[in-house]
């Protein structure tokens, strides 16, 4: 279910997320893959607040246990 590929292997950074999307979206349960994303409370001016991270959650059911697996990244908020 892991993504075994290194970024020097890609071309883009798109395809490499698409593979990673496709492993994780072929070991799940009917396939059906779950995006949850949440930002932290507002930063910055009170003119111009802004998210201060994205935390995104990618996750579908296990065939071997019906747990949630998946994977979960943090990105800085850039408008």
């Amino acid at each position: 279910m892991f993504f075994r590929h290194t970024v020097r292997d890609m071309p883009n950074a798109i395809e490499k997320e698409d593979l990673a999307l496709t492993a994780l979206r072929s070991y799940v349960v009917d396939r059906h893959i779950y995006f949850v994303a949440a930002r932290t409370p507002p930063v910055g001016a009170e003119d111009l607040p802004f998210p201060n991270l994205v935390l995104l959650w990618v996750v579908g059911v296990s065939p071997a246990s019906d747990h949630l697996i998946g994977c979960w990244c943090v990105q800085a908020c850039h408008n």
